[in-house]
């Protein structure tokens, strides 16, 4: 799933603009910064470590549930909600002057952590 305003694609352009904050994407900013704090510590995030309103999120994405669903940028499973889900964490930082011409990406990004498959819906 990708999220409507945080990066994903590093070849697209950002599309955030200040005062504009959206939601679901300025919490998952801060999830993530915690998820990424408890991977620092333990090396694995569990289920059971993340917060009641992100478990809740998974939850529905992992049931299809359509006003969740309208929250993200598109849905990658449009006949059935898939099985299992992956959270990976990624740090993104912007290109500089020198690399952007040459590689056309807007954005940097190294993996900081990429979990197993969880079955939440089960």
């Amino acid at each position: 799933y990708e999220f409507r305003w945080k990066p994903g694609d590093v070849s697209r352009r950002p599309r955030f603009c200040e005062p504009h904050q959206p939601r679901l994407d300025w919490q998952m900013w801060f999830e993530a910064l915690r998820l990424e704090q408890v991977q620092r510590i333990s090396g694995d995030i569990e289920v059971r470590e993340m917060s009641v309103w992100f478990r809740s999120f998974l939850m529905r994405l992992a049931t299809g549930e359509p006003q969740v669903l309208q929250l993200l940028a598109a849905n990658p499973f449009p006949e059935k909600p898939p099985q299992f889900l992956r959270i990976a964490l990624y740090q993104y930082r912007f290109t500089d002057f020198a690399e952007r011409p040459k590689t056309k990406d807007w954005w940097r990004r190294e993996a900081v952590w990429i979990g197993p498959a969880w079955s939440i819906a089960n």
